[in-house]
């Protein structure tokens, strides 16, 4: 998958503002995780994100937070965990299966990115012309040189 590709997958999962808000310490949190992530603090930004979490496990915007640094810093297999539990609070979060499904292309599961991929055009057919270059991708990937 091409960098750009990347890139504006992790400033999707980054900018987007998933519905309902944390309370103020929560928010302090965030804004501190952001703050940290802007000034190149990743890992600064990563403990903010995951206290922000610990202090309200079910905040979808906290947990897409965390899942998009843990993607970022190729922490594949915890950001599909944080990306389900915000599925679990918003099942209709397209950038949280787009996030999802990135991981698992770098985990080198191209049947649940596909799926991911799939879910999140449903939800949001806005994505349809780029999620139909990842899915070309895959499937050439997934057929191996000829």
């Amino acid at each position: 998958m091409g960098r750009g590709l990347w890139i504006l997958f992790y400033v999707l999962l980054l900018l987007s503002g998933t519905g309902v808000r944390a309370g103020d310490d929560v928010d302090a949190l965030l804004e501190q995780g952001e703050r940290q992530a802007a000034a190149g603090e990743l890992d600064a930004a990563l403990a903010s994100y995951g206290a922000a979490v610990a202090q309200d496990p079910g905040s979808p915007r906290a947990n897409m937070k965390l899942a998009g640094l843990e993607l970022l810093k190729q922490q594949y297999r915890t950001s599909i965990e944080h990306f389900q539990n915000v599925i679990g609070h918003e099942p209709d979060n397209a950038n949280a299966f787009v996030g999802m499904a990135v991981a698992y292309l770098h985990l080198g599961d191209y049947g649940l990115a596909r799926a991911a991929l799939m879910e999140a055009q449903r939800l949001d057919p806005q994505k349809q012309d780029d999620i139909a270059r990842v899915l070309q991708w895959i499937d050439m990937r997934a057929a191996g040189p000829h």
